[in-house]
């Protein structure tokens, strides 16, 4: 987000619920992108909009049968990182989410330059993964 200057409010691994719904969940991370006026100050889970993007990391547990209380939160985008370590997509489209190839929050953000430095962790610092896909990302925009 730094790297393409784009504006967010994180939430970090925030519970989300709504009560009317009887739906809630606590993503991984989850941003605020288009909305991040309206979540600006606002730590109110249950009345605060939706995230933008929440962040799935699947080690101990599958986020398919997390995928209906996303798309009843309304969370518009979900990256979903697998235990392979490597990030896919996914789109709320008309209620239920359908893989993409390109993030809705940042279009033209080469998918496979994220997967390729995702599946370096644990073999360089965190550091030098970061400042590396920092340097990838301006020689690709």
């Amino acid at each position: 987000m730094d790297e393409w200057e784009v504006d967010f409010e994180p939430g970090g691994n925030t519970t989300f619920k709504r009560v009317f719904k009887k739906k809630g969940l606590e993503p991984d991370e989850c941003y605020w992108i288009a909305s991040w006026r309206e979540a600006l100050g606002q730590w109110d889970a249950d009345t605060m909009p939706a995230p933008d993007l929440a962040i799935e990391v699947e080690v101990s547990r599958s986020v398919l049968d997390r995928l209906s209380i996303y798309a009843a939160l309304g969370v518009p985008e979900l990256w979903r990182v697998s235990e392979e370590g490597s990030i896919s997509i996914w789109c709320l489209v008309d209620g239920a989410y359908r893989q993409s190839e390109e993030s809705p929050s940042f279009p033209g953000l080469p998918l496979g330059l994220f997967n390729k430095y995702l599946g370096q962790a644990g073999e360089l610092p965190a550091s030098r993964l970061v400042k590396a896909f920092r340097r990838a990302i301006k020689e690709n925009r």
